[in-house]
């Protein structure tokens, strides 16, 4: 609870009963959130409970509840009600973001949950014999553990991709620190722990419309709760407006929502910081289309000065390395901003490309082995490029997520992780913890990027993808983090559920694509942003402050890797290598990935403090 006290801006309570202890931080969020009292005991079953959450269907899991309608319970009285009904199945009438943790006096154990998207995170350690303790991060967690032991062969598997969070998602860089996964319950009982995962997105659902206009009419409903239920504050909310479709839609439904109401949206947009003025492609002549938007004070955010190599010492201490993330500065700015405003609440665009902003990969050969040929014929008419188009997109399309994935790999053509985010860990080190392992590891990552000529299955496996990477959403990797909760309408399972069922012709259609989005958000952006196919980096400077910041990350590795414990396990000569790279931006081509810049120097450096900072 000392370690936990940042989060509790709005006080602490503690339970205990024998050898169970609960604790709670408060921070009010929602309206209801004033009146809670944390933790809640239920003296006649002897269930106690603790809970960051929000819960969305309040009026719906009320009234099946039995609760009068006139009554305004909080969310943590819903969720004891609801698990006194129906015990850990409950989980499956909650709708929102939470982590929940209850105590069973009549089973005499524990049951930890987490959301489906595990947007509210929580950890837990195990020592046999002694204790289970949990938390919403792991910092704590390492207290009780006294000196904590790294996890080898999670740092192992790090250096071979960032991808590897996707294979083991319960691991952390801690040996006896568990992360529970998304969409699961672990029941301890009795010194032992029982996992059980409740939902995982179905790519078998269908939802049939007869129009565009109709399906985007259905879309607008779902999307609509899913923006509401996190507009529900005790404090101003905020939302992120970057001038693109999924961001762009947030706030228009968001303003749809609070017209009438008396209250306003704070909007927070990246900008360059003035010195870069002219010299990248930014988003502000799409976020000035929402000037005349009466209910919106919008905000420009460029964090002048600030850089990926910044409060590195800082980021460590939250104690989990998947949280790194080489844009942290930006959402350090953003939180310092939503604060001063008065907000507690960030609403995020991220996750579109999940669900209604999604790309339908594998919608071609989905159409060809259907018998749609002349739908299949008409999209592919529409590829963009010149002479040869037609032809590669037959192959790449059409042909290629129809070969299994063994032929692929026989013919040495399978989607590989080699270009993606790493680690700069020596090669003798992962030899020596991963060794003839590191095969199978690889084949694992591969298998995880091949394409199914079926897009919902496609879909399905991205959305699981991304709930099984803790970096995406920790709210432990930037500083402020304790300040504000980021909350992500896309991620919302009714809206991932729909936009999952819907058929391939609403998400492209005649070459278009993000269809879907293009259509529900009708009415609520300007046509002139819903009819937009460019996009901006997040950060549209980053390449220009990891230039200001090129000598000083030399001098700091300088330093490091006089280090004889680091030098062991970190391949310095990549990073030295990496920082004399050009990493200069591309005004044709401003969403250029560039491993150097963006991720080889970044990591080495947050490695170093991290392995300094928890290794000596």
């Amino acid at each position: 609870m000392r370690v936990m006290q940042k989060h509790g801006p709005d006080g602490s309570a503690t339970w205990q009963d024998g050898p169970i202890a609960l604790g709670h931080q408060a921070m009010h969020i929602t309206p209801e959130s004033v009146s809670e009292e944390w933790p809640l005991h239920h003296a006649p079953s002897g269930t106690a409970l603790i809970a960051e959450a929000r819960i969305d269907n309040r009026e719906e899991l009320a009234q099946t509840l039995g609760n009068a309608p006139g009554r305004h319970p909080t969310d943590g009285e819903l969720i004891l009600a609801a698990y006194l009904k129906w015990g850990t199945v409950c989980v499956d009438h909650l709708v929102g973001e939470f982590a929940i943790a209850i105590w069973d006096a009549r089973e005499r154990c524990l049951h930890c949950i987490t959301d489906p998207m595990g947007i509210r995170p929580l950890y837990y350690a195990a020592v046999p014999g002694k204790h289970v303790a949990f938390a919403s991060e792991i910092e704590p967690l390492l207290n009780v553990l006294g000196t904590p032991a790294l996890d080898n062969r999670r740092l192992a598997m790090l250096g071979l991709s960032a991808m590897t969070v996707y294979l083991e998602p319960d691991r952390t860089c801690f040996e006896n620190v568990r992360r529970i996964p998304a969409a699961t319950i672990v029941t301890f009982n009795g010194g032992t722990a029982a996992s059980r995962e409740y939902w995982r997105p179905d790519p078998r659902t269908r939802l049939t419309f007869r129009s565009e206009g109709e399906c985007a009419e259905a879309f607008q409903d779902v999307f609509s709760r899913a923006v509401e239920a996190r507009l529900r504050s005790s404090a101003p909310p905020t939302a992120l407006l970057s001038g693109g479709l999924d961001s762009s839609a947030i706030v228009g439904m968001a303003s749809r929502l609070l017209t009438g109401a008396n209250r306003t949206l704070h909007t927070l947009s990246i900008v360059p910081e003035p010195s870069a003025a002219g010299q990248v492609t930014d988003e502000r002549e799409w976020i000035e289309l929402f000037r005349d938007v009466p209910i919106l004070q919008m905000e420009e955010v460029s964090a002048p000065g600030a850089g990926p190599f910044d409060d590195l010492d800082e980021l460590v201490k939250t104690g989990s390395l998947c949280a790194y993330g080489f844009q942290h500065y930006m959402y350090s700015a953003l939180a310092r901003a939503a604060k001063r405003n008065g907000s507690r609440v960030v609403l995020d665009g991220y996750g579109g490309e999940l669900s209604a902003s999604c790309y339908p990969e594998g919608y071609l050969a989905e159409l060809f082995l259907h018998g749609r040929l002349g739908r299949m014929i008409a999209e592919l008419k529409h590829s963009p490029g010149g002479p040869g188009t037609y032809a590669r997109a037959i192959k790449s399309q059409v042909l290629r997520p129809m070969i299994p994935f063994r032929v692929l790999k026989s013919l040495n053509r399978h989607a590989k992780p080699d270009r993606a985010p790493a680690y700069p860990l020596r090669a003798e080190f992962i030899d020596d913890v991963l060794g003839k392992e590191t095969e199978d590891i690889v084949d694992r990552l591969s298998r995880l990027l091949v394409t199914a000529p079926d897009h919902r299955k496609n879909m399905a496996a991205r959305i699981l993808r991304a709930r099984d990477d803790a970096r995406q959403r920790s709210h432990a990797g930037f500083i402020g983090y304790e300040d504000i909760r980021f909350t992500y309408p896309y991620l919302d399972r009714r809206v991932l559920d729909f936009a999952l069922a819907v058929d391939g012709r609403f998400k492209q259609s005649n070459g278009e694509s993000r269809l879907l989005i293009r259509s529900g958000a009708k009415g609520l952006i300007p046509d002139a942003v819903r009819r937009r196919t460019s996009k901006a980096p997040f950060c549209p400077d980053y390449f220009l402050r990891v230039a200001r910041q090129k000598d000083h990350a030399r001098r700091v590795l300088r330093e490091l890797a006089a280090t004889a414990s680091l030098t062991r396990l970190v391949d310095f000569d990549r990073a030295f290598s990496a920082l004399d790279n050009e990493n200069m931006y591309q005004p044709h081509n401003p969403m250029a990935v560039n491993h150097d810049a963006q991720f080889r120097v970044p990591y080495t450096m947050y490695l170093c403090y991290f392995l300094t900072h928890f290794r000596g």
